[in-house]
């Protein structure tokens, strides 16, 4: 692909979605102290941040489907890259450091691990080329991407038709360990009625975790889901002041129970969004597992905030004692509730919860100790 025909689908500050840090982290932590010879400057942590974002943004545009990128290749063609499209790929949108990044390109010609020249004759837009590529390779990148492809785990869109006969066994499986819910033949069908009535809804914020079986030859499995939704504030907003078992639906759908909690779209007032699903197989609860679908529950929340600027409260429901405790090592906190014997509504600001730090958050949390 011709630089000047580079695909733009990706924007740079959107970066943790099509880039997420999880992934971005080990080379960023394999970079640091290389240089090219002893005479060049070497990565510092925050030269590698920047230079891994950089090399993600030229794979992004080579190869847009590739989204979200788990490894990164050797073989990155020329590509378009402007000093406010490097400010938001290092620093984030509207930080207005044009100047700064431009610097950091420059310092990495200096390093000799790209080189640039002006674009249609302005000097702040630029073709860039990375170089020494090669060195900067993860040593096991070969040994682990082919591991990764025959068992590989990825976040996709949930698909109604494909995905709610597997996901609702595990969250009839859940709704089970709660003596106060249903055990009817028919809690499985009601759950897959209410994933599909979600979906259409609000296709965007359903996600849902994939695993491919290449080595068994399985087909592909639904491992996880997380349903995260925008809330109408006049008609819905007091539901997260009463009993948090007034706000169930999935169990109710085929009773022909009205939905609790209406949804905003784009226009409407919305200051809350809620989790109504958060959940991995029982098989599935894993430090690796989590942290990709908590990541994907940020980037939900971010596109939702630019649709909702007034979005500021994120709450969910524990159903499991498991869950309770993997969201307060997170950083939620519980409200308080009349009787104590009933379920707690749990509450983060939007701010505080997109600034969390995933992995060492989830460090926070005994996987060893998981159980449903």
């Amino acid at each position: 692909m011709h630089p000047d025909k580079c695909d733009k689908s990706h924007k740079p500050h959107e970066v943790d979605v099509w880039f997420p840090p999880h992934y971005r982290q080990p080379y960023v932590e394999y970079l640091i102290g290389i240089s090219v010879d002893t005479t060049l400057p070497a990565f510092t942590p925050s030269r590698a941040d920047y230079f891994v974002r950089l090399w993600g943004y030229g794979q992004i545009q080579q190869d847009p489907k590739a989204a979200p990128i788990e490894f990164l290749n050797s073989d990155i063609r020329p590509f378009r890259c402007s000093h406010r499209e490097a400010a938001d790929l290092f620093y984030g949108k509207d930080q207005k450091e044009e100047r700064s990044a431009g610097n950091m390109l420059n310092e990495f010609r200096r390093m000799r691990f790209a080189r640039r020249k002006s674009f249609q004759g302005a000097k702040n837009r630029s073709i860039v080329t990375l170089d020494n590529l090669e060195r900067l390779v993860l040593p096991n990148h070969k040994e682990s991407e082919e591991h990764h492809q025959k068992n590989k785990i990825y976040v996709d869109q949930f698909n109604s038709r494909n995905d709610r006969g597997d996901v609702a066994p595990f969250i009839e499986d859940l709704y089970a360990l709660d003596p106060n819910l249903s055990k009817s033949d028919d809690v499985q069908r009601s759950i897959e009625g209410g994933l599909k009535a979600w979906s259409k809804r609000y296709p965007h914020g359903m996600r849902v975790m994939r695993q491919k079986n290449k080595e068994t030859g399985k087909p592909e499995e639904t491992i996880g889901l997380v349903a995260v939704f925008p809330v109408h504030v006049e008609e819905s907003e007091d539901v997260f002041y009463k009993s948090p078992r007034s706000s169930f639906y999935l169990g109710t759908f085929i009773k022909g129970m009205e939905d609790p909690i209406k949804y905003a779209k784009k226009g409407d007032s919305c200051e809350s969004a809620c989790i109504r699903c958060w959940q991995l197989r029982r098989d599935q609860w894993t430090f690796e597992n989590a942290l990709m679908l908590f990541t994907e529950t940020q980037n939900i929340l971010r596109k939702m905030y630019q649709e909702h600027s007034d979005l500021e409260n994120v709450y969910s429901i524990p159903i499991h004692e498991t869950l309770k405790e993997f969201a307060l090592s997170i950083g939620f906190k519980l409200k308080r509730t009349k009787n104590p014997q009933d379920l707690y509504w749990l509450h983060i600001a939007l701010d505080r919860f997109l600034e969390i730090d995933g992995k060492k958050a989830l460090n926070n949390f005994n996987f060893e100790k998981v159980r449903f």
